[in-house]
């Protein structure tokens, strides 16, 4: 089982970051921190997802319809890297209330 998520969060990037493409994903530098991580190619298709406010369904839908992957799957991975962007500052997450 993966992380717990808050159910009706909506996730999307911090404002203060630089990402960078690379010849196999993308480096998301966090200056103020000093920071840089590595994202693979599936993580980089969430970041990129990130782009705009998204539930973790909104996540998962497009991931399954890109990857040979089952849903159950994809879900506990697409929670376990939210999980690891949020403890890290990368992402922040919304209550999901109407107008934010």
């Amino acid at each position: 089982m993966g992380p717990l998520l808050p159910a009706t969060a909506r996730f999307h990037r911090q404002p203060n970051l630089v990402s960078a493409a690379l010849a196999d994903g993308v480096a998301v530098l966090d200056l103020p921190a000093a920071s840089v991580l590595a994202l693979n190619p599936t993580a980089t298709a969430v970041w990129n997802l990130l782009d705009t406010p998204r539930s973790l369904e909104e996540i998962v839908e497009p991931l399954l319809a890109r990857f040979a992957v089952s849903p159950a799957r994809c879900r506990e991975e697409v929670e376990r890297l939210l999980s690891r962007l949020l403890a890290d500052g990368l992402i922040a997450a919304d209550d999901g209330a109407p107008g934010v």
